[in-house]
């Protein structure tokens, strides 16, 4: 690479940096997910086995079923 392809890599790389701490600073200010309208609540629920013989030396697990719950709920004012 040459020096001028190094100095612009450079001069990028500032640029760069320059918008994420402008970024943050955004974020920092913004008070929306503070007060959320919704919210999002992830539950499930499974049934699984585990089978060993006797004088076995591995046993096996086995999932019979799986049962994912999602819920939103939206506030209204």
């Amino acid at each position: 690479m040459t020096a001028s392809g190094l100095g612009k890599a450079a001069d990028d790389n500032t640029s760069l940096r320059a918008d994420i701490e402008e970024l943050k600073k955004q974020v920092r200010k913004a008070n929306e997910w503070k007060m959320a309208d919704s919210t999002v609540h992830l539950a499930g629920s499974d049934t699984f086995g585990y089978t060993d013989r006797r004088n076995s030396e591995k046993g096996t697990f086995s999932v019979d079923s799986f049962f994912p719950i999602f819920d939103y709920q939206f506030k209204t004012c």
